[in-house]
């Protein structure tokens, strides 16, 4: 017998969800109490599922999938209450490197094609990169990338050419706002081309939607929204951070290959020294082929 006993919240929302459950035609069990939860096995027609039910006051009902399959992801969204949404065609863009004094500003648009693709890539575990480790990113991306080589494309200009963009532009928004509307517009492109038009895309919300609209040509056709905590709440841009954030790690790897020095991630103050020596053995005027130029803590040193 368990020493947790389960926590009235859990077996009150487990309880009116039952009926629910059972008319979808899944089996809901309890499988073990643990610290501030509860473990449930979810039997459906064709498979068998584990979630893991957790509550506290501060955060209210939670819940994790400990299988990633399809009678999990039914399970949650009936436990919530979560309506069914229609799918719609999308891309979703988003960046990385934004805040690294090292290595390039990277940015993806992934294109979610079809409903089949969305739940594929929950099954895969997709979310925001900024909750995943290095290794499961890479793997992620690997995954995806090889999976749907048609359905994305980044944007990331090398050290030099983004330098010289930011003295350009003067405007750290306005130059995210180019980099994504030039994803978007190339990934659009490729399916206009092919006879499967895309009207509608999503952003993570760095600043005014006018940033992207009025960055490049080629988006007249695309509804664009600018999403809040976006790589949270849209799976399309969670794909698109996975991909970048990847590549800004690979990018930042090769780098620290061809310089030998090891860039950390970051503008603290731990950058300033590895700064001050790259700077001492080939020279400030260098800086831009390995950092962002504009940033504080460069002009302050």
């Amino acid at each position: 017998m368990s020493q947790f006993s389960i926590k009235p919240e859990i077996h009150t929302a487990v309880k009116s969800r039952e009926e629910h459950l059972l008319k979808a035609g899944i089996e809901i069990r309890t499988e073990k109490e643990i610290p501030y939860g509860t473990i449930y096995t979810v039997e459906g027609p064709r498979e068998t599922g584990k979630i893991t039910l957790y509550y506290s006051r501060k955060k209210g009902l939670s819940l994790v999938r400990n299988t990633k399959n399809e009678v999990a992801q039914k399970a949650e969204d009936i436990i919530f209450d979560r309506q069914p949404v229609q799918f719609h065609p999308r891309i979703g863009t988003d960046e990385a490197g934004k805040g690294d004094l090292f290595g390039p500003l990277v940015c993806c648009a992934f294109y979610i094609e079809t409903a089949q693709m969305e739940q594929e890539l929950r099954q895969i575990g997709i979310r925001d990169s900024k909750r995943l480790k290095d290794s499961a990113i890479h793997a992620m991306a690997h995954t995806i990338m090889t999976r749907w080589p048609d359905h994305y494309v980044l944007v990331a200009p090398r050290m030099k050419t983004y330098n010289n963009l930011y003295d350009s532009i003067g405007n750290l928004n306005k130059l995210l706002g180019w980099m994504h509307g030039r994803a978007m517009a190339d990934l659009a492109a490729r399916w206009n081309e092919r006879g499967a038009p895309v009207t509608h895309a999503v952003a993570d919300k760095f600043g005014p939607s006018q940033h992207i609209t009025n960055s490049v040509g080629g988006l007249e056709e695309l509804t664009i929204e600018a999403v809040t905590k976006g790589e949270e709440k849209e799976l399309a841009i969670a794909a698109a951070s996975i991909i970048a954030r990847s590549s800004f790690v690979q990018a930042l790897s090769k780098l620290q290959k061809t310089y030998d020095i090891d860039f950390p991630l970051g503008c603290a103050n731990r950058v300033i020294p590895v700064a001050k020596k790259f700077f001492h053995i080939h020279g400030k005027e260098r800086g831009a082929e390995v950092m962002k130029m504009h940033f504080k803590t460069v002009k302050n040193m």
